[in-house]
């Protein structure tokens, strides 16, 4: 754990030395491309499409195939976007409307996409939560992650992940009186 709070997860800055406080692990442009850039393609290259569609240019289906693709694409890959941040024991993952806690130990994967200049992070968990059992977020900018890189927040988050279990896991062998919450499944009907 110390190396981890050494390292940092942002380039030559220091984590606090306490996880006591949540610290933000994603970007703040966030809101920007969750909401914003996404209503600003939409309004603005649809607008265009739908004027070339009424002058009967010729290039307007074409215009209108990459506006649908385009905006497929955005919806995938922002308007799922979550804003997150971790402290000691818990990940706090927010959609802007609402926030909700989930214990680090229900961490299952945390895997990135590297290829995508936002390097959207995924995190699933063991159990669903409000937002499904699967979310993801932008970390925040790092001028270690470039393309076909890894960036050093999902390596750290894992390794965070990784130890807050470790440490429940001796923490539950060596006394009975530490309990950790897992949030129960629904049963099947």
């Amino acid at each position: 754990m110390d190396r981890l709070l050494q390292s940092g997860f942002f380039g030559n800055q220091k984590m606090l030395k306490s996880f006591n406080r949540k610290t933000t692990i994603s970007s703040n442009l966030t809101f920007f491309y969750k909401f914003l850039f996404i209503t600003i393609w939409i309004g603005f290259f649809g607008c265009s499409t739908l004027e070339l569609l009424l002058n009967q240019n010729k290039e307007g289906f074409a215009f209108l195939a990459v506006w649908i693709v385009g905006t497929l694409f955005l919806y995938w890959e922002c308007a799922r976007l979550k804003y997150v941040e971790v402290d000691a024991n818990n990940i706090y993952i927010s959609n802007f409307f609402k926030t909700i806690k989930v214990p680090l130990q229900e961490i299952e994967r945390i895997s990135e996409n590297s290829f995508i200049n936002i390097h959207p992070i995924w995190i699933s968990f063991k159990s669903p939560t409000d937002f499904g059992r699967k979310i993801m977020f932008m970390p925040k900018f790092s001028f270690r992650a470039s393309f076909f890189c890894p960036h050093p927040i999902a390596k750290e988050l894992c390794e965070l992940a990784s130890n807050v279990k470790n440490n429940t896991n001796t923490a539950n062998t060596t006394s009975t009186t530490v309990q950790t919450h897992v949030p129960q499944q629904k049963a099947e009907r």
